[in-house]
């Protein structure tokens, strides 16, 4: 299976954990809207959307599709994403829907909490009507396709999430059972549909979720559009 570069990514990976890819064989609701200041400008800048909250020194998101709570840096374009949750009158620490643009750095040695911070590059927008649904998490599933289908399969390759945005894809040959492949990454979305898998700076895979089934429909160099189906 082949991997393709995602160039500018070896710049924030490395503020990543580490990874290895080892191959074995107011009140009114506001929609979610790009504008121009919110698109992203490298490759190393990805999407987040969830449940922000503002505390009174402090903010997190908890991202929706893997229930991480993120801290906030108070730096990026943090204070205008504060300026506009405040516009919206909340409530003390009402946890209203957000979309940005950012990254994850290693926390300040002297804070507390998870070791990695979301950095905002981008506000994409709050959305008060919207909420997370738990049904869209991934990393409480496995997702599977067979090759060349579940039928008739041959071989199986399974990928799990983890919250950390780590990802492990392995493949097996299923008879007799022989571990084919074994890739560990990073996975993020680079929009509220898209995702991408990456492997030491290199896409495994990119695609679409479909939130119908919560199955995902991937692709790299070597196949056409794959399913991998949810599995519980």
């Amino acid at each position: 299976m082949k991997t393709r570069k995602l160039i500018g990514l070896l710049f924030i990976l490395p503020l990543l954990a580490a990874c290895t890819g080892n191959k074995q064989s107011d009140g009114t609701a506001q929609t979610e809207t790009f504008t121009k200041d919110t698109i992203p400008t490298g490759p190393n800048i990805f999407y987040f959307n969830g449940d922000f909250t503002y505390y009174a020194d402090a903010a997190t998101l908890k991202d929706c599709i893997s229930g991480a709570i993120l801290p906030v840096a108070m730096k990026g374009e943090y204070l205008k994403v504060e300026k506009k949750y405040q516009e919206m009158k909340p409530r003390e620490a009402e946890a209203i829907n957000c979309g940005v643009m950012g990254y994850l750095i290693p926390k300040e040695t002297d804070e507390e909490g998870p070791d990695m911070q979301l950095l905002i590059t981008g506000l994409v927008g709050f959305d008060r009507a919207v909420s997370c649904n738990p049904e869209n998490i991934i990393t409480d599933a496995v997702y599977a396709t067979y090759h060349p289908d579940e039928k008739e399969a041959q071989t199986k390759t399974s990928i799990t999430f983890d919250n950390d945005y780590t990802f492990q894809c392995t493949t097996y040959q299923l008879s007799p059972v022989k571990l084919v492949s074994d890739y560990k990454g990073h996975w993020f979305r680079t929009a509220k549909d898209n995702i991408v898998l990456l492997v030491n700076g290199e896409v495994l895979y990119e695609g679409t979720i479909d939130y119908s089934n919560m199955n995902l429909i991937l692709q790299n160099d070597d196949e056409k559009e794959v399913v991998f189906k949810k599995k519980a």
